[in-house]
């Protein structure tokens, strides 16, 4: 699944449009929550090269759709699926930060005990996924 970094109008107008990645530590981010409650750091590459860092975090959630709330607002930079903000890029409530750089792809992977005795609901929606998620 393909990702980015992008944030609100409003805050690049108030803070500037980072360049480099290592801009980033210049701006606030919005960083999703492991389950252990740490932030997980910002991974981006562009063709070879590859950057890791973590810029500070203006706020931080387990809930990709509040980071998305609070990116709206102008908080920060948010690091997001490009399918899940296609709207909010068309209407202009965010724009792409360091379009040439991007998180890694990240495999989704269903994990279930069994195919025998599989739940119809179970299977149908394993099929959504398949035909939803692009094959890497």
């Amino acid at each position: 699944m393909n990702s980015g970094l992008y944030a609100s109008p409003a805050y690049l107008a108030k803070r500037g449009e980072p360049h480099t990645p290592d801009d980033l530590m210049q701006h606030d981010s919005l960083r999703l929550l492991r389950g252990s409650r740490e932030t997980v750091p910002w991974e981006l590459v562009c063709g070879d090269q590859q950057w890791k860092g973590n810029p500070p975090v203006r706020a931080s959630a387990n809930s990709p759709e509040l980071l998305l709330t609070f990116a709206r607002q102008g908080l920060g930079i948010v690091a997001a699926p490009t399918d899940f903000i296609k709207a909010l890029l068309a209407s202009g409530e965010l724009l792409s930060v360091l379009p040439k750089w991007c998180p890694p792809s990240v495999n989704a992977w269903a994990v279930f005990p069994s195919r025998k005795l599989m739940p119809g609901k179970t299977r149908v929606f394993i099929d959504l996924l398949e035909a939803l998620l692009p094959q890497v």
